[in-house]
């Protein structure tokens, strides 16, 4: 039974709009049961031709975030903050904020946290801050209530796209070492902060390597240049951040990277 409630939602998530749709559907062709059914077959086609509209758009944005070159800069600001390079973040935030590229620099810092902590991720959104007010520029911070089913949900589905034929195996580790960390890895790291919008998951995966790297955590640095490449990221683009990235690494970090990077040229 449709709930004649649900059809002004204004969620735009995929099940949501299927959701509504049907709802729209069904009150538009049980209008005629109702006295008042003109006026409800006329507002449900309104609505109808809305959720229509916005299923596309949402389309639309899909597709253009899935083919846009992914940039390497709110990486590269992520890799400053971690090492402490305050003089070079901000130089870069001077040289490439701007109001469209603010949301990035955000998402970028809140990603800090999971890689470099609480610390860097306040010290970094600070160094925006400031030249946001600089700049004359002002954003709104995405929001989302705060739901563990849908972070669950959504950083299950995530994390089995980096990790593809190893989640398994990387999830049962996990599970084995400390089920705390596995449940938190799913719904703070995955569920709740990758799957945010602002940053596509080539980009994000990009700010994981450039963290991991300059912070040379080896097998997590590993375990997120596979992932880059499981999710559209070019050997040539991870290359390419590597070089942007390579003075405030250790050597050791570096060379790994190098040479995961070569094999995989080798194997294409």
């Amino acid at each position: 039974e449709c709930d004649h409630r649900r059809w002004k939602h204004p969620g735009t998530d995929q099940r949501c709009l299927r959701r509504r749709w049907r709802c729209a559907h069904h009150l538009y062709h049980c209008a005629g049961r109702d006295h008042r059914g003109k006026v409800h077959r006329t507002a449900a086609k309104i609505h109808l031709s809305a959720v229509r509209e916005e299923g596309k758009a949402k389309v639309a944005l899909e597709k253009k975030a899935g083919t846009a070159e992914p940039r390497l800069e709110p990486a590269i600001a992520a890799a400053f903050a971690a090492r402490r390079r305050w003089a070079d973040l901000l130089q870069l935030l001077d040289e490439c904020l701007s109001r469209e590229a603010a949301a990035a620099f955000y998402e970028a810092f809140l990603e800090l946290y999971l890689f470099a902590g609480f610390p860097a991720a306040i010290a970094a959104i600070e160094r925006l801050h400031q030249k946001l007010v600089e700049k004359q520029l002002s954003f709104v911070p995405w929001t989302e209530p705060y739901d563990v089913a849908t972070f669950v949900h959504r950083g299950e589905q995530l994390c089995r796209q980096i990790y593809t034929s190893v989640y398994a195996k990387m999830r049962q580790r996990m599970q084995q070492l400390s089920p705390q960390l596995d449940e938190w890895m799913i719904v703070e790291g995955y569920g709740k902060v990758l799957s945010r919008p602002g940053l596509s998951v080539p980009e994000r995966e990009l700010v994981a390597v450039a963290i991991l790297t300059v912070l040379d955590w080896a097998p997590q640095q590993y375990a997120h240049l596979r992932g880059a490449l499981n999710v559209g990221i070019s050997v040539e683009q991870c290359a390419a951040l590597l070089n942007r990235i390579a003075s405030l690494a250790p050597e050791s970090a570096v060379r790994r990277a190098q040479e995961f990077l070569h094999n995989r040229r080798q194997q294409q």
